[in-house]
Order: C-alpha cells, then sequence, then structure tokens
C-alpha cells in the first residue's frame, strides 16, 4: 500500500510540475512567421502614412522571441515612427474664453471619449476634419496634418445660438501660390486665340505629309525592286515569304502616300487659310516674379 501511494504522488508531481512551469513564462509568439508579417507590414503602413497602425504592428516583431536581424530593424522603426505621429491639443472656450468641458468630439465621425481629447492626440498625416458640439451648436474644423507635427493646438470658441452650425475650411491645407494682386490680369482672348494652334498644326502636317510621301517612294522602290528580282530568278514558283515581303511593302508604300497626301493637303489647308492677327489686336502675355510669388500681365498693341 505504501509503494503504491508513492507512485501516485510520483505521477501527481510529474503532471502538475509542467503546469505550474508554464504560468511563469512570458506569453511569446511561437510562430516566427508571424515577426516576419509584421515586419514587412509594419513598412507597408509607415508608407502609407497610416502611422498609428504601423507601431501597433511593428510592436510585434520587436518583440524578444523574434529572430535579431527583423527585431532590432522592428524596435529602431518604431521609435521612428512614434517621434513622426503628429499630435494635436483640443481647446474649447466659450464667447468669454472661459474653458468649456460638456463638449462633445468626433474626429473623422467618430466619437472622442472625454478623456481622450483633453490630452494631445495622436492622428495620422493628411486631411483630418473635428465635429465639436455644445449645447445644440455645432462646430466643424478641419485640419490638415503633417508628419511629424507635434504639440500643434487647435482652438474653437462657441458663441453662436442655439442649433447653430459654423464650417470653416481646412487649416493649413496645401494651396498652389498665388500670384501678386498687382499686374495679375485675366488674359485678353483677342481674335488671335482662336487660330493660335492653326500655324503650328498646319506645319505639323505638311511635316507629316512630307515624311508619309518619303516613306511611300523608299517602299515603293524596294518592292518594284524585289519583284524584278523575284521575276527574273524564281517566278512564277517563288517563295510564298518572299512574295509576302514584296507585297507587305507594297502595302505600306500605298497606305503612307495615302496618308502623306490626306496630311499635306490639311495641313497646306490650314497654312492657306491662317491670318496673322493685327497689330491692333495683339497682346503679349507676361510672367514675372514678384515678392508675393508671380505675376502674370497681358501687354497689348492698339
Amino acid at each position: 500500500m505504501a509503494t503504491s501511494t508513492h507512485r501516485i504522488l510520483v505521477v501527481l508531481f510529474c503532471v502538475t510540475t509542467p503546469v505550474h512551469a508554464d504560468t511563469t513564462k512570458e506569453p511569446v509568439i511561437s510562430d516566427k512567421v508571424v515577426c516576419v508579417d509584421a515586419h514587412a507590414w509594419g513598412q507597408e503602413l509607415r508608407t502609407r502614412s497610416r502611422l498609428r497602425e504601423a507601431v501597433e504592428t511593428l510592436a510585434a516583431c520587436a518583440q524578444s522571441v523574434c529572430p535579431t536581424i527583423v527585431r532590432d530593424e522592428c524596435r529602431a522603426w518604431k521609435a521612428e515612427v512614434e517621434n513622426q505621429i503628429p499630435t494635436v491639443s483640443l481647446s474649447v472656450v466659450d464667447g468669454s474664453g472661459q474653458a468649456v468641458s460638456d463638449v462633445t468630439v468626433f474626429l473623422d465621425g467618430e466619437k472622442l471619449t472625454d478623456d481622450a481629447w483633453e490630452h494631445p492626440i495622436q492622428l495620422d498625416p493628411g486631411e483630418r476634419l473635428f465635429r465639436f458640439v455644445h449645447r445644440g451648436q455645432v462646430i466643424e474644423r478641419g485640419l490638415w496634418v503633417r508628419e511629424g507635427e507635434r504639440n500643434r493646438t487647435l482652438k474653437v470658441a462657441f458663441g453662436g445660438a442655439y442649433g447653430s452650425t459654423e464650417t470653416k475650411k481646412t487649416e493649413d491645407e496645401p494651396t498652389k501660390p498665388a500670384s501678386s494682386d498687382v499686374g495679375a490680369v485675366a488674359p485678353d482672348p483677342g481674335p488671335e486665340s482662336s487660330s493660335s494652334w492653326q500655324q503650328p498644326l498646319g506645319f505639323g502636317l505638311v511635316g507629316a505629309g512630307t515624311l508619309g510621301l518619303a516613306s511611300a517612294l523608299y517602299f515603293g522602290l524596294s518592292a518594284r525592286s524585289q519583284e524584278s528580282d523575284l521575276t527574273d530568278s524564281c517566278a512564277p514558283h517563288c517563295a510564298a515569304v518572299e512574295v509576302d515581303s514584296m507585297r507587305r511593302k507594297y502595302l505600306i508604300s500605298d497606305v503612307s502616300l495615302g496618308l502623306g497626301i490626306l496630311s499635306g493637303t490639311i495641313g497646306g489647308w490650314l497654312l492657306l487659310s491662317y491670318e496673322e492677327p493685327t497689330k491692333s489686336s495683339q497682346s503679349w502675355v507676361l510672367v514675372g516674379p514678384t515678392t508675393a510669388g508671380a505675376a502674370i500681365s497681358v501687354v497689348g498693341a492698339f
């Protein structure tokens, strides 16, 4: 009986010991493929400017169980991306400048918790839309967020009537350089504007027609020479390949001739019907730098 009891205790010890040991181990990634996948996907998310997701993904391949090369790169990239994530602080006040607390904030259509917007908010680069709701008033603010731009403040002031909605266009949105107000006038659509394309197009078509005629002449002479050689050497039992080559040259010659004549005719008509602008309607567009960027001016002779 003592021997049986001893065996049972040994078996119980052997069975329970591994279970106790597992509870002390740190959770690890069993499949190293997960590390490699996270390594690749983290880079892709970073390229797409989805920086917050990139940090979470890179954290998966930065664990100690991942291969050394993968782990080291993920840790370095994770630190870089964390520094590149833009942050924005929200300041909401009433008409007297006092801070407002009972306000609901939406970011790109998703509601933020009260404690979330009371601290700097991490955002992905790009255009973001904030919507503030306070006692029946709604204010929308668009914000263009740049990578690496941190600790920026967006201030919103309530003071309108109940049920009012205020929308403001995106702040700091990249825009095209504006010209100076001085000397920047709309181009004068003179009589020559409708035919300004006529002369260049005419020359182009005449040139294309000349090339077409030259091509027709070359392939026509080449085909005639080949036909003469075949007649003297093998007619009427010449190889099909040689006969097809001769016919192909004749075809190219005919097509080139037709296109050349058509292009030349149209081009010649455009040039002959082109009328030079009269002196009274001549105008020039001048573009030059200014302190504000550039200016476009129209100078005319009348």
